[in-house]
């Protein structure tokens, strides 16, 4: 093996070595003598940049995952100009007998379509009950909700209506399973772009609606889904961050500094 050609000797070394200490040594008596200022500079700096704190904001839009130059975003945005926005509320209702046409469960179903209306910042409601079913009467076009006052259906409108649903390419697998198990409310919201809690108001509106309505119909299961729902998943992640780990990262800061200056001040 050929030797280093530069001449970096155990002298050299020692010599470098003492240049660090005397070095390390200044920078720790200059630190001592002006302790005050150094302390003072340090809480300066400390507050000028902790004042940035007041700005933080949580913003629970699936859109702040995309910059504004996006094209997906641009293109998905032109979309719903064009058409109707996208973002929504998914409400999922199953009874545990698996039999959604039930006469006392679609005249609920008929309840919760209208009480829906009066979700925040909701635009359209889609469900069973209110889906615009077109039927031919001779010359004439009729066009009504697939489902009025369920509690007085005859066994053949009942049966129409279930053959409809589970036929109708709008319903089926959107607000109807294919067994007629699960059935399902669509709520269409608009968030306002000045309004970055938006998606909190709106579950947390729903929320409380349906655990009102499961309290009161211990026979069914209700599931919620949607964009608006999954913003708000992202809030409650953050608060439960804030609540559990924040509190346990500062006391493993302070338990480390502990140990290492073996001091409690």
């Amino acid at each position: 093996m050929q030797p280093l050609k530069n001449d970096f000797t155990r002298d050299n070394l020692f010599t470098l070595m003492m240049k660090s200490k005397t070095y390390g040594e200044k920078l720790v008596d200059g630190l001592i003598k002006w302790k005050w200022m150094v302390l003072a500079i340090v809480l300066s700096v400390f507050l000028f940049s902790a004042s940035g704190s007041q700005f933080i904001t949580f913003n629970n839009s699936y859109r702040i995952f995309f910059g504004k130059d996006n094209p997906q975003l641009k293109a998905f945005d032109e979309l719903q100009n064009v058409y109707t926005k996208n973002d929504s509320v998914l409400i999922a209702i199953e009874p545990k007998d698996g039999n959604v046409f039930d006469r006392a469960l679609l005249s609920e179903l008929e309840d919760l379509t209208l009480m829906s209306w009066q979700v925040p910042f909701s635009t359209r409601v889609d469900s069973i009950t209110n889906f615009q079913h077109v039927r031919a009467n001779d010359n004439d076009l009729l066009v009504k909700d697939l489902i009025v006052d369920a509690e007085s259906l005859s066994d053949e409108e009942m049966a129409y209506a279930k053959k409809v649903a589970l036929h109708d390419p709008l319903i089926i697998n959107r607000l109807i399973s294919p067994k007629a198990d699960i059935t399902a409310i669509n709520i269409t919201v608009n968030f306002p772009e000045e309004d970055p809690n938006a998606a909190v108001t709106i579950t947390n509106y729903v929320r409380k609606m349906m655990g009102t309505f499961e309290a009161s119909h211990p026979e069914v299961n209700v599931y919620l889904s949607g964009t608006a729902v999954m913003s708000d998943a992202f809030a409650m992640s953050s608060q439960k961050d804030m609540s559990t780990l924040y509190p346990i990262m500062y006391i493993v800061i302070v338990a480390i500094t502990f140990l290492l200056l073996k001091s409690i001040l």
